[in-house]
């Protein structure tokens, strides 16, 4: 007799079609919300969300060498491609805000810039940009894909492996400083401090949707 192991949340319509990874360890899911995504077969948890449908997604599957994964919704067919990640210094990866406020800003101010709009970067090169707003979780706008030499691609919205990216960028850091460049212009950003919770922001459930939605893992 079969027994549930996890369950699968995050498509906003029915699913219509879905295939393991060669090695098990990975579930691929098509749905009517028009995205293909990702799953460790192991724990249910997200990997992916592989947004680029015009339509339905009907029907999906793995490559045998599990590095790309084809979709196709109606008369349209995308191939998803694996990026190779990148490794960047332990000292990067963190919170961070776009730091647009004069010297020696009061804490309240940075903080709400954290809260609000934070930056996210992660050890293997993925930046991600999120806006918040008062009861929604984070919402990824941007996201940068970064190499070794902290040169960057760009891609609009959550992180989606199969878009065309839409332009070039670089990170610097220094410390808890350093500066993104994309679109022409280059922002400073600067290293969020440990975020403390007020009671009515636990109790509300804003926190957990904030950390949940910041740091759940990306690829």
């Amino acid at each position: 007799m079969g027994r549930e192991i996890a369950v699968l949340k995050g498509h906003r319509s029915d699913v219509n079609g879905a295939a393991f990874s060669a090695d098990g360890a990975r579930i691929a899911t098509a749905s009517n919300d028009h995205s293909v995504r990702v799953w460790d077969a192991g724990g249910g948890s997200e990997i992916a969300a592989l947004k680029g449908h015009l339509f339905a997604a009907d029907s999906v599957a793995f490559s045998r060498d599990g590095q790309r994964i084809f979709s196709v919704g109606g008369a349209e067919g995308i191939m998803w491609t694996k990026l190779a990640a990148a490794s960047l210094p332990e000292s990067f990866a963190g919170v961070w805000f776009g730091n647009f406020g004069p010297p020696n800003e009061p804490p309240e101010i940075t903080r709400e810039r954290c809260v609000g709009s934070p930056i996210k970067i992660n050890g293997d090169g993925l930046i991600v940009l999120f806006e918040v707003g008062s009861a929604d979780p984070p919402e990824p706008t941007l996201h940068l894909r970064c190499a070794s030499d902290l040169t960057c691609q760009i891609f609009v919205g959550a992180p989606g492996q199969g878009l065309d990216a839409q332009g070039t960028g670089n990170l610097a850091v220094s410390g808890n400083a350093g500066k993104l460049c994309f679109a022409g212009e280059c922002r400073p950003i600067a290293r969020c401090p440990t975020l403390k919770w007020t009671r009515e922001e636990r109790n509300s459930g804003f926190a957990k949707r904030w950390e949940t939605g910041v740091h759940a893992p990306r690829r």
